[in-house]
């Protein structure tokens, strides 16, 4: 009997959308119930195991948090690693990818900007930090794409990070870059493995229909 899955998170890609891609890649239906933040999440708040989103619900149980999701969904759907050793490695990599998101600005610190505006400072304050916010972001990140590429280099086959096949890891890396590219679109421009690989995680076949179908979203 084929599981029901529903998604709970907001019409954004965020946190969810990792989770997507698993499932556009593994060719499974799911529900992607995406809420609204004022008129439909207060109503839905007390069933998130942690009071926030995302959570998936699958034949009546309830499961949150992101990167768990998306570990029990790779396992199910054959994206978490070909070994006990692989598998170790795949998840390394994606709690290295959240350590370094957890310590770098994101396009939420977007709302402070506009709430600084509100508040009268105006939009000159506003473009002063928000250019701030972006040059620290990159600089910061140089580290991490040297560390990315490296690794890309030390994998004989270079497709993927780990194996030769592509693991939940490679999604989380792949929209890792992608954040990093709305900030400054040459970021990748010296690290031709990181690049080429984006491309072909974003070219696999159903994570590339998802990404032309998909609603388009700022954040």
């Amino acid at each position: 009997m084929n599981s029901k899955y529903r998604l709970n998170y907001f019409n954004a890609k965020g946190s969810g959308e990792v989770i997507r891609w698993i499932f556009a890649y593994a060719g499974v239906e799911y529900e992607d119930n995406r809420l609204d933040p004022v008129t439909e999440w207060p109503a839905v708040k007390h069933r998130a195991p942690y009071g926030k989103l995302p959570f998936l619900e699958v034949d009546g149980k309830v499961l949150g948090e992101s990167y768990a999701i998306q570990r029990f969904l790779a396992k199910r759907f054959g994206l978490a690693g070909s070994s006990a050793w692989e598998e170790a490695e795949v998840d390394a990599l994606a709690d290295y990818i959240a350590e370094v998101k957890r310590k770098q600005p994101n396009w939420v610190a977007a709302a402070v900007f506009v709430q600084e505006d509100e508040l009268g400072k105006g939009p000159a304050n506003h473009a002063s930090r928000e250019d701030s916010l972006r040059e620290d972001y990159l600089r910061e990140s140089v580290s991490v794409l040297k560390r990315l590429e490296n690794m890309l280099q030390n994998n004989s086959k270079k497709f993927y990070f780990v194996g030769e096949k592509p693991s939940w890891a490679d999604f989380v890396v792949t929209r890792f870059l992608d954040g990093l590219l709305q900030f400054d679109q040459a970021v990748l421009n010296r690290y031709p493995l990181l690049s080429a690989h984006r491309q072909h995680i974003r070219n696999l076949h159903g994570i590339n229909h998802w990404l032309q179908k998909r609603p388009d979203t700022v954040y």
